[in-house]
């Protein structure tokens, strides 16, 4: 067997039809599969402690599946090897029929009416009372209400007409696999280009999106005059705000295909120190951020403790977020090197007090756990579903391909014999009266 036979096997097995509905219901399997079972977080590696701990938290039928959920990559369908190969086969199925689509216009273009008629495609006859130099007219006047061009002429006893459409079938068959295509690619390439990322943010805070990529910052964060908490940021580039906006549920604040998402919010405690004119530094221990005279801190869970380190006086701070509704924190100021508690104060509302020159204002506030996203794959997808859309309507309401036929007498009466290459918007004469009979098939001598 020589090299080039497995090619055409492999040519005609992707050039069917029935290729392309496999892929497509394996496709869907997937997104469906990727609806039901649990997907894992963005972000989330397997090598993680964090994997196992979401894990465990999924319900019983998922976790005594999980083992061969994990093998088949039933957790990250989307992001499966599997999946890719399905859609790398999608998309050779759909460069394969493009150019069968390209070849086959190509070849079609310069087609005479009667080699386009033996070309196999379905002959449409119907009968009319009408004499042949009368049909061709209201033929004529049929097509051109369709949008097509006309051309009509006489050779010996039958009465030709051609008929051009807007557009070639293969035309929009091609810009439907090109909107197919890129759809899967941008499905491919999705793991690569986008990113997503949570991070819990207090007012202030700043956070780096990357090189080249504006800092999104923090501005503040409120609570409406409904009770809904909302907050405002800005993109900046060096110091100047490029885009500033509100987030709020279901509100998000977008710059160059990155979206900044308001998902949630907790307790935190704002730390302001003021000795003087001067702001003593302050570390959040051990090995946290270090911030000049003020600091914001998140707190996750009941009787959570942070320490924050205040080298310039040698004290420490300990902060506990205290059971119980509402926000409620304890606060201890203690010896740096031997840890004696020196001044502790319960805090509910805004409060200061001043140790040895040192002036303390702590108040309570809310964090925002911000949801910040890339999605540079959607733009290839958005392409792919526009170049779709646009041939499904070209293909629903223009009329497409080319309409050959003839008019002649017969011995039954004047009948039109006709093919066209779009087989699903046939035409209709019904304005050549009466209407004999209508046939299909054949091929009229």
């Amino acid at each position: 067997m020589r090299w080039r036979n497995p090619l055409d096997v492999l040519w005609r097995l992707l050039s069917r039809p029935f290729t392309g509905a496999i892929l497509l219901l394996l496709s869907a399997l997937v997104v469906l599969a990727s609806s039901i079972i649990p997907q894992m977080p963005p972000g989330l590696s397997r090598r993680g402690a964090d994997f196992w701990l979401w894990l465990s938290s999924l319900p019983p039928f998922w976790r005594q599946w999980s083992s061969t959920l994990l093998r088949i990559e039933g957790f990250n369908a989307k992001n499966s090897l599997w999946f890719r190969v399905i859609l790398g086969l999608g998309m050779l199925y759909l460069v394969v029929n493009a150019l069968e689509s390209a070849q086959s216009w190509w070849r079609e273009r310069l087609l005479t009416p009667r080699e386009l008629m033996e070309k196999g495609l379905e002959v449409h006859s119907i009968g009319t009372s009408l004499p042949p130099e009368e049909a061709i007219k209201v033929a004529g006047r049929v097509l051109k209400r369709g949008l097509y061009r006309v051309k009509a002429y006489k050779e010996r006893t039958r009465h030709y007409f051609e008929a051009w459409g807007v557009l070639p079938p293969q035309a929009v068959r091609l810009a439907l696999y090109s909107g197919l295509f890129l759809v899967c690619l941008g499905l491919l390439l999705a793991p690569y280009l986008d990113w997503e990322a949570r991070v819990a943010m207090v007012s202030g805070d700043s956070l780096s999106l990357g090189n080249g990529v504006p800092v999104f910052v923090l501005e503040n964060i409120h609570l409406s005059p409904e009770g809904g908490l909302q907050a405002e940021g800005a993109f900046f580039q060096g110091e100047e705000a490029l885009v500033r906006g509100k987030l709020a549920w279901g509100k998000s604040l977008g710059f160059r295909g990155i979206q900044v998402h308001l998902l949630s919010s907790g307790p935190a405690l704002r730390i302001k120190l003021e000795k003087g004119l001067q702001k003593p530094s302050l570390q959040v221990y051990p090995a946290g951020k270090e911030a000049e005279g003020e600091i914001s801190l998140p707190f996750f869970m009941e009787n959570e403790e942070k320490y924050i380190a205040i080298p310039d006086e040698g004290y420490m701070l300990r902060c506990v977020l205290m059971p119980g509704p509402g926000q409620s924190f304890q606060v201890e100021l203690l010896d740096g090197q031997t840890g004696q508690r020196l001044y502790w104060q319960k805090v509910k509302e805004h409060v200061g007090f001043t140790f040895k020159g040192v002036r303390y204002t702590l108040s309570p506030e809310n964090y925002a756990w911000i949801g910040v996203e890339r999605s540079l794959s959607w733009w290839v997808i958005l392409a792919g579903g526009v170049m779709i859309c646009v041939a499904l309507l070209a293909g629903t309401f223009l009329p497409l391909g080319k309409v050959y036929g003839f008019i002649q007498e017969e011995k039954k009466g004047v009948y039109i014999h006709w093919v066209q290459e779009d087989s699903i918007k046939l035409i209709s004469f019904d304005k050549l009266p009466p209407k004999v009979e209508v046939e299909s098939g054949g091929n009229p001598a």
